[in-house]
């Protein structure tokens, strides 16, 4: 999970183990984004609804900004780095 997301145009790190960590992507480009970086389509994906992308990642389509938008919650603890 880390290594897709530190290959694409952003760096996370101090992560915490054994917790889930959360990353808002919002704005009119959300969806194509998301749907470019993990290869999945968020069409059928509709507001407040939950799609696991892996076991490390599920998305949540809720945007808050006014905007449209997704929230990426994020495993950690099975992950190794």
């Amino acid at each position: 999970m880390i290594q897709i997301l530190n290959s694409w145009l952003l760096r996370i790190e101090n992560l915490k183990r054994n917790t889930n960590n959360i990353i808002a992507v919002q704005g009119p480009g959300s969806q194509k984004t998301l749907e470019n970086l993990f290869n999945i389509e968020l069409n059928d994906l509709y507001f407040m609804e939950n799609k696991t992308i892996n076991k490390d990642i599920n998305i949540c389509r809720c945007g808050y900004t006014g905007e449209d938008g997704f929230e990426l919650y994020l495993n950690y603890e099975n992950n190794t780095g």
